[in-house]
């Protein structure tokens, strides 16, 4: 745009407009149609190109679009001199308005911890909320990244937008269609997850190696998620720290939950055992014992201890573990629905258990025995039969519910003679 020479006559002096000169009479310059339309729509241009909507009323919106492009187009960088997730900065030339669109940058003194606030050159501190709009949880923000922020009026009656924060993790939205980024709860990764996870032990021994093609390991359930592939790691339960005893000695008579940690820093894996005698033990590791720099893991079995705290013959497949018979009743009465306690057999940890029911009378008789998890009928299994003097009724049971940790109900019945009834277990499920 440039003044209007070529219009013929139009008074210029100088190449500029003049006023009228009554004294002297000389005219002032003309102020041609043309022109004055040019200029104006050039004005309405640049205030249209800042996102304002044209006022005659207001004589400053030309300043104003050209300070808030002048903002938005080059971002300022600051310095932080606030606290963790109270961000401060001080940006030159001040920004004094906050207007939609405004970019800001800053360095960070102090990553944040859960939901955090922006100020710059002392404006009022305003929530900063992730791509996904909601409130930061934390680690978004890391001590010396850099932090990109974009003003908007309209989300949360004002926030600062987190566009980008060098180290930091990214809040998205949550997927909807199938090439969108995923939020973390999205993502089926189940804690404890493995693959062909398998420890065979032939006899009781203190050691033990725990094989799988894959494990899923988090620092807490619904976490992020680490998978360790082609696991392979020994447990020695007369050890303590990563591959032995979290703490203590191992349990003598009892059981120990047995758990794959994860440093993911180092990725270095190990597994960890705990007492899990008196109690459930969690999926992922809950005690204060955790060697330094691992902070991942899932629990992976519970296996019975002897007398020895040493790990009893078996077989772990995934989460099913097996072992030789164990008596756990023996009875010479007909009962009904009687609480029978198992905890020298499964763990509490277990949720299903497998193993054998035997029944014989003195006398030829209708023997019956059944056995359920709640004294009910549910997972209800049985052996019944009408079997002659003094011969043995066998059968075995597979995946007896545990509602009731530690504990089955057993119902027998014998028509005849003195009867003789007994239960072993040879597994359970955790």
């Amino acid at each position: 745009m440039d003044y209007p020479k070529s219009v013929p006559s139009v008074g210029l002096v100088n190449g500029k407009f003049v006023d009228e000169n009554s004294v002297n009479g000389t005219p002032g310059s003309l102020i041609p149609a043309a022109w004055g339309n040019s200029i104006t729509d050039e004005v309405v241009n640049v205030v249209k190109a800042s996102g304002l909507v044209p006022d005659e009323a207001d004589p400053g919106q030309l300043l104003l679009s050209i300070q808030k492009m002048n903002q938005s187009d080059s971002v300022k960088y600051a310095l932080d001199t606030g606290g963790a997730g109270v961000y401060v900065a001080s940006y030159v030339p001040a920004v004094k308005a906050l207007l939609d669109g405004v970019v800001l940058r800053f360095k960070a003194q102090n990553g944040n911890t859960g939901a955090s606030t922006f100020s710059p050159n002392g404006l009022t501190a305003a929530p900063i909320v992730g791509a996904a709009h909601s409130a930061l949880q934390g680690g978004e923000i890391v001590a010396n990244g850099d932090v990109w922020v974009q003003w908007n009026s309209s989300i949360g009656g004002g926030s600062w937008i987190l566009i980008d924060s060098t180290g930091g993790a990214l809040q998205v939205a949550p997927a909807t269609k199938s090439q969108q980024a995923v939020q973390l709860s999205q993502v089926a990764a189940i804690t404890g997850a493995t693959r062909n996870g398998r420890i065979y032990l032939s006899s009781a021994s203190a050691t033990a190696t725990y094989t799988a093609n894959e494990i899923v390991v988090k620092a807490a359930l619904g976490n992020s998620a680490w998978v360790i592939p082609s696991f392979s790691k020994t447990i020695n339960l007369a050890s303590t720290g990563a591959g032995g005893m979290d703490t203590g000695s191992a349990p003598v008579s009892g059981y120990v939950a047995i758990y794959a940690i994860y440093n993911p820093t180092t990725s270095t894996s190990a597994l960890l055992a705990i007492d899990a005698t008196s109690a459930v033990a969690p999926e992922v590791y809950g005690g204060v014992n955790m060697p330094a720099g691992y902070s991942a893991s899932a629990l992976l079995t519970v296996v019975a201890t002897n007398a020895s705290s040493q790990l009893v013959a078996c077989t772990v497949f995934d989460r099913r573990v097996n072992t030789a018979l164990t008596s756990a009743y023996t009875g010479v009465a007909n009962v009904s629905g009687i609480p029978v306690v198992i905890s020298a057999s499964v763990p509490k940890n277990a949720k299903f258990c497998q193993g054998e029911l035997s029944a014989s009378s003195t006398s030829a008789a209708n023997l019956g025995t059944t056995l359920t998890g709640d004294g009910g009928n549910i997972g209800q299994q049985n052996i019944t039969s009408n079997q002659p003097a003094n011969t043995l009724l066998i059968g075995n049971f597979f995946g007896v519910p545990l509602p009731i940790a530690q504990t089955v109900y057993l119902t027998t019945n014998s028509s005849a003679g003195t009867p003789s009834f007994r239960v072993y277990f040879n597994g359970y499920e955790i």
